[in-house]
């Protein structure tokens, strides 16, 4: 009886010590796996942070994993430079700025005569081509043009074309001197004489260089006024006097 009893006791404590063990393998198991899937997310996170500081500009000893590359380019590669270049804007280029616009009246007296017109292929149209003396200026502009006019003349006295014009004297304004090349159309009505013109300052010379601007004149084939929207250069040129506003002998084509 007694040997049983101890058989029996050395049986349930062989069976607790086995349990026992098996629980702590148990245990280790369950940690090293818990170890093995944390590693990767600690490498992951590893990973990422080397990525954001390689690809933002952080020093170069953070840089992207070996192997990892961004649309085929290494990130380190493309990262921007630090700190940004500036484009200097401090020096700017120099050219002569246009003052605001001088709004000139005059008027004008017509001293220009073609002696003579060329048949055309229709019989009830004439050619005009001709160059001389144009217009008496006074006022706003004071003096005197020289004009070449391109154009036709029909049967009922009309008269429509181009001209190309140089006047030269003073502005009243300030005194100053120089040539203003307008370039423009014009036409005269034969049946009420009414003359038109509109052109554009293209150039000027002398105490007007660097002139642009507009040039409308109106009234009829002898007299009328006129009104110019003028530009000046600034600073305002400035002529000596020998300066020649314009030759007689080489108006322009």
């Amino acid at each position: 009886m007694t040997k049983h009893i101890t058989i029996n006791r050395m049986w349930r404590s062989g069976i607790a010590l086995l349990l026992g063990l098996t629980a702590c393998v148990g245990s280790a198991s369950v940690l090293r796996a818990a170890n093995q899937v944390r590693e990767p997310a600690e490498s992951s996170s590893s990973e990422s942070t080397s990525t954001k500081l390689a690809i933002w500009g952080e020093p170069a000893s953070t840089t992207l994993p070996d192997g990892v590359r961004s649309h085929g380019v290494d990130a380190q590669e493309r990262r921007p430079a630090w700190p940004p270049t500036v484009p200097d804007r401090t020096t700017r280029p120099s050219h002569p700025t246009k003052q605001k616009a001088t709004i000139v009246y005059g008027s004008f007296v017509n001293d220009s005569a073609c002696p003579g017109y060329e048949p055309t292929s229709d019989p009830t149209v004439f050619a005009i081509d001709c160059k001389g003396t144009g217009s008496i200026y006074t006022g706003g502009f004071t003096g005197h043009t020289l004009i070449q006019i391109v154009g036709t003349l029909d049967v009922y006295g009309n008269i429509n074309g181009n001209y190309n014009e140089w006047f030269y004297g003073s502005y009243l304004g300030d005194g100053s001197q120089g040539g203003l090349h307008t370039r423009g159309t014009f036409s005269i009505n034969g049946e009420t004489a009414e003359f038109f013109a509109a052109a554009r300052i293209v150039d000027g010379t002398c105490g007007f260089a660097g002139s642009t601007g507009t040039f409308t004149a109106d009234g009829n084939s002898f007299t009328g006024g006129f009104t110019a929207t003028w530009y000046r250069p600034s600073p305002l040129p400035t002529a000596d006097a020998t300066c020649n506003p314009v030759d007689p002998d080489s108006l322009p084509v």
